[in-house]
């Protein structure tokens, strides 16, 4: 079996020993390419909801302090978007987004809370190129997944072949616990902040009815939370609670849940919330995460203005560099003329042009839902994408990134390139970690779980 090889991570450290260590493990392993040997990952429970590639991913100390910086650097950036490239102006906010003026004024007042901007939840998805990690989407919202990836991670601590790897490359190998450092932040957030004294510091999930189902999935996260409320606030009370909007009890005290008082609230509708729990959150009277300002900051145009004032030089130093290295080039689609390498283009005849250069998203919404890729539809399917875009507005485009094919365990037995897409968490300043998402190559496409993608954890090891 020939040695496996292994993706560089752009602008990060180039060499990553831990990765290196593996893939020579599985090269010289025969029974690391059978799918029996990780018959653990199968098992499943609550937190496996997609199926796990056998294969976790390793990356080395400077690796993983890279991945954080380039998480945190992006996340700032596209948070910092209608402050900073809009100017803080409502009009041009209301615009740009949509929105009514006062609805605008909303906006920015809430992004130009500390407390609002330290508890954002959000998530920053990398393609895997030849090259490295490029960043194709940016979602704040709070019902994200892979937030489960440390429970995977006991799964793959289970399987007697990876332990063995761990032994004989004398390796101590962990994975940030995304749950624990999101309650660990919000916790901070709201103690930094003013609340209602002598009470339980209590979080509630705020979900839909039609989305609650089993309530057995809070069970995990719950002693996760109890565990980071002990340590961030010893002696005080509190405990995760799951309810919807019509559930809450709004008063001038504060906000209460099936009498209980609520500090945190985490809400799962991607961003609508009733007037008096909003009215709570301005008055500091509850921490509302994310609130409606995911209503701007999870639009896909965001990218497209970070890459236009790279083009234009309007970012600079470190912040354009970032953009630069790790943005491919996006734009929002309308009836007029950009940049595109090197030149000037009128947008729709570009974009018509270029159909497998390219690809098209609507700018909200999430899944891979109505994304179209140039390269894998026809002339006709293009056009009429194209048109749509462009009668509709609410589309961006961008240039499509080759995968770099990273070889990974395929079938009952085997090895087959796959598409990686990275998912790294930034929770207000703080990195959350991540998971991977990947996909067989010939599969070809968006890489996305409701499409049959698996997933794994990211491990970070070091010498024990």
């Amino acid at each position: 079996m020939t040695p496996l090889m292994t993706s560089p991570l752009l602008r990060l450290p180039s060499d990553n020993p831990v990765s290196d260590a593996f893939a020579q493990f599985c090269a010289d392993t025969p029974e690391s390419v059978q799918r029996s040997s990780f018959a653990r990952l199968d098992e499943g429970s609550i937190s496996v909801q997609y199926p796990l590639q056998s294969w976790p991913t390793y990356v080395d100390g400077r690796t993983g302090a890279a991945l954080e910086a380039l998480t945190l650097g992006l996340a700032r950036l596209v948070r910092q978007v209608p402050l900073r490239l809009l100017d803080g102006d409502a009009d041009r906010v209301a615009e740009f987004y949509g929105l009514e003026p006062h609805r605008a004024r909303l906006m920015l007042e809430l992004l130009d809370r500390p407390e609002v901007a330290q508890a954002l939840v959000s998530r920053g998805d990398f393609v895997e190129t030849g090259d490295g990690l490029a960043c194709v989407e940016w979602n704040f919202t709070s019902n994200l997944g892979g937030w489960r990836n440390a429970r995977w991670a006991e799964l793959y601590d289970d399987v007697p072949l990876l332990a063995r790897f761990h032994r004989e490359s004398g390796l101590e190998v962990r994975c940030i616990d995304t749950a624990e450092r999101l309650f660990r932040n919000l916790l901070t957030v709201s103690l930094r902040h003013d609340g209602p004294a002598g009470e339980d510091l209590n979080l509630a999930y705020l979900v839909p009815p039609s989305n609650r189902g089993e309530e057995a999935w809070l069970d995990v996260p719950r002693e996760i939370y109890r565990r980071a409320l002990a340590e961030a606030a010893p002696g005080t009370g509190g405990d995760l609670l799951l309810g919807a909007y019509e559930d809450l009890e709004i008063s001038p005290q504060g906000v209460r849940l099936a009498g209980r008082p609520v500090r945190i609230a985490v809400e799962l509708y991607e961003g609508v919330v009733p007037g008096g729990l909003l009215a709570a959150a301005v008055e500091g009277r509850v921490l509302l995460v994310n609130g409606p300002v995911s209503e701007i900051l999870d639009d896909k145009a965001n990218l497209a203005l970070l890459s236009e004032a790279s083009d234009s030089h309007l970012l600079d130093g470190d912040d354009g560099a970032l953009v630069d290295q790790h943005l491919p080039w996006t734009r929002v689609v309308d009836d007029g003329f950009t940049t595109w390498r090197g030149g000037r283009e009128y947008l729709p005849d570009l974009v018509a042009d270029q159909r497998e250069a390219l690809v098209l998203k609507p700018r909200r919404g999430g899944r891979g839902r109505d994304v179209t890729l140039g390269a894998f539809v026809s002339e006709r399917a293009w056009e009429d994408a194209v048109d749509r875009a462009l009668d509709e507005g609410g589309w961006v485009v961008q240039e499509r990134l080759e995968s770099a094919g990273r070889p990974l365990q395929h079938g009952s037995e085997g090895v087959a390139p796959h598409e990686v897409v990275w998912g790294l968490f930034a929770f207000g300043e703080v990195y959350g970690g991540g998971f991977l998402r990947m996909m067989p190559t010939v599969t070809g496409g968006v890489v996305n779980a409701s499409r049959g993608a698996s997933e794994s954890v990211i491990l970070e090891g070091a010498p024990r």
